[in-house]
């Protein structure tokens, strides 16, 4: 049914104006934009770093939602009708994550956005899958699991789109999106293949990390910087409350090793020096 939204689409949503105009002053000039054209100039630059971020976004996505199940009935041994409401959770959570970062999108911009999604489900992750929780406890960790990992979602299409000229920007979001999604959907196999040596949680947490860190990576440093730049210098908070918040972590969750310990108040220590 979805399919067939195409042809309503087709027939009566209008072009945007620029968009429009672009096609028209072209079409007279003869110019005719190549697809290889988005892999040429400055222009290559932008197609490597969206298309990376594109893998890390999808795989992280994949990572999780592929896994989380097997690792309820498997990891936690809840049957198949017990977890229905643990997955619940995560998809209440994902559905308001979408409505909630279209919102951020547009009230922060596109990469705070990213920035507080990434670096939200890395500590969401890293602590549904390897601190020792009740399970009610992850339970309520299903929303916030569900809310990281889709929110961004939001923001990529408009953030892809403003990263090309108007002439380009079928081509570029079109290639940078659906090569990211051909890279993210080997991550649910990877996790598999990795969980036979160190178990499923910890195969879990790493290639989610592993792609919410690529994703930060490729898209988030230079506008987010800036951004928190203009909120004043945060280095001497995290000097600050880095201490004291890993010590907080490990009195609410229990004994944990470091890397977990750093994932899992790195993220809290951040805003909390801004």
């Amino acid at each position: 049914l979805p399919a067939l939204l195409i042809f309503y689409l087709r027939r009566y949503v209008e072009e945007p104006q620029v968009a429009a105009e672009t096609r028209a002053r072209a079409a007279a000039a003869g110019d005719r934009p190549k697809i290889w054209e988005i892999f040429s100039g400055p222009i290559l630059k932008t197609t490597l770093l969206a298309s990376l971020a594109a893998a890390g976004c999808q795989g992280g996505y994949y990572a999780i939602t592929t896994w989380v199940p097997r690792f309820l009935t498997t990891e936690r041994h809840l049957s198949i009708v017990s977890s229905t409401g643990y997955l619940s959770a995560l998809i209440v959570g994902s559905f308001t994550g979408y409505l909630v970062g279209a919102w951020l999108a547009d009230r922060l911009g596109r990469r705070p956005l990213f920035l507080i999604f990434s670096l939200g489900a890395i500590a969401v992750i890293v602590a549904y899958t390897q601190i020792p929780l009740s399970n009610g406890m992850l339970w309520v960790l299903g929303f916030p699991l569900g809310f990281f990992a889709s929110g961004y979602f939001s923001g990529m299409g408009a953030f892809l789109t403003e990263l090309y000229p108007t002439r380009l920007r079928g081509s570029g979001q079109g290639f940078c999106y659906n090569f990211g999604r051909g890279i993210g959907a080997l991550f649910p196999a990877l996790v598999g293949y990795l969980s036979e040596r160190v178990g499923l949680a910890s195969a879990i947490a790493i290639f989610a990390a592993i792609a919410y860190g690529v994703f930060w990576a490729a898209y988030v440093p230079r506008g987010a910087i800036r951004v928190f730049n203009r909120w004043g210098d945060y280095s001497y908070g995290i000097y600050i409350y880095a201490f004291p918040l890993q010590g907080l972590m490990v009195w609410l969750w229990g004994p944990m090793g470091p890397w977990t310990n750093i994932l899992l108040a790195f993220p809290v220590t951040l805003l909390a020096s801004i």
